[in-house]
């Protein structure tokens, strides 16, 4: 039972990271006209250069941070 428990939570986990992640580049994608590949490149460029996870750059554009190819980023 443990192991179903643990095993459906990592599931959850999983679900939760690509939804932020597939928001972030539909919000990119509309934003700037980019291909979803273009803006998921995007994404893990900022992530990587500023030290950070992609879904935390996703997470941060989808509350509307600006950030990426914004004035303020």
């Amino acid at each position: 039972m443990e192991q179903a428990e643990l095993r459906a939570r990592q599931l959850e986990t999983a679900l939760q990271t690509r939804l932020v992640i597939e928001l972030a580049k539909g919000f990119l994608v509309g934003r700037d006209g980019v291909t979803p590949d273009e803006a998921f490149h995007s994404l893990r460029s900022y992530a990587r250069s500023h030290h950070l996870t992609v879904h935390d750059v996703c997470q941060r554009v989808v509350d509307g941070e600006p950030l990426i190819g914004s004035p303020a980023g």
